[in-house]
């Protein structure tokens, strides 16, 4: 999946909340805590876009791409940019830019979420009112 780079295009931002405990011993955010900021991205992300309902709405990852271009320090200042950039039957994919103050890209991301129901424990096809939201956000 290619990853849009051009900031521009990335309506929703949300700042990173560091934690100490995000470092690794070499002094800086261990690449697996980007997961975590991604997954912060995007339940914001969903939240604001589609007013979620988590409880009633499922949803898994299906797939998740992580880009590290440069390393992230405890303290600098950086946000996650997401957009979506497909909406298909069952599934949507986000792409994520995490970007420092000077708007250098620190990682690009992407994910592909997968509408799923936990009770039959199977895919299904994503909800209009949903995908309408998403793809009018959007302008897909």
């Amino acid at each position: 999946m290619e990853i849009d780079n051009s900031i521009e295009n990335y309506k929703i931002k949300r700042n990173v909340q560091q934690r100490w405990s995000d470092m690794d011993a070499f002094g800086h955010v261990n690449n697996a805590v980007f997961a975590s900021y991604l997954e912060e991205a995007r339940v914001y992300y969903l939240d604001e876009i589609v007013k979620w309902d988590w409880k009633i709405n499922g949803l898994i990852l299906a797939s998740m791409t992580i880009n590290y271009r440069k390393p992230l320090k405890y303290a600098d200042q950086v946000e996650i940019l997401i957009k979506c950039n497909k909406v298909g039957s069952k599934s949507f994919d986000l792409n994520y830019l995490i970007i420092n103050k000077m708007k250098e890209i620190i990682c690009q991301a992407s994910t592909i979420m997968v509408y799923f129901n936990y009770k039959t424990q199977e895919s299904e096809v994503i909800p209009n009112p949903i995908k309408e939201k998403i793809m009018s956000f959007e302008n897909l």
